[in-house]
């Protein structure tokens, strides 16, 4: 099993339990997200060029606002078949890592 299918595993769950608590919560798998945007040329006051860099999340939790608008409210990053602590360090604070075979709660 590679890392990506674990995380579609367990995705559906993580699904469920939130939607108890709130409706509008969802949780998706390999997504690309952007997370800067580079604006390379105006013309007069418009943006003329630009574009975005994007990473694929392992999970991400959403919170639908309204049709096609949401907003990313947790990003989670996994580690399957193992870590270390270098490798942990090298992620950001906002990462959760969860344990390959391990037990999620919700």
């Amino acid at each position: 099993m590679r890392e990506i299918e674990w995380v579609k595993s367990f995705a559906p769950t993580v699904k469920t339990k939130l939607r108890l608590d709130d409706k509008c919560l969802s949780v998706t798998t390999a997504w690309k997200l952007p997370y800067a945007n580079e604006i390379r040329a105006y013309k007069n006051t418009d943006i003329h060029s630009s574009d975005f860099m994007a990473y694929e999340t392992d999970l991400l939790i959403i919170k639908n606002i309204e049709n096609e608008i949401w907003i990313p409210r947790v990003i989670a990053e996994t580690k399957f078949g193992g870590s270390n602590c270098w490798k942990t360090n090298c992620q950001s604070t906002k990462i959760m890592m969860l344990p390959a075979g391990g037990r999620l709660t919700c």
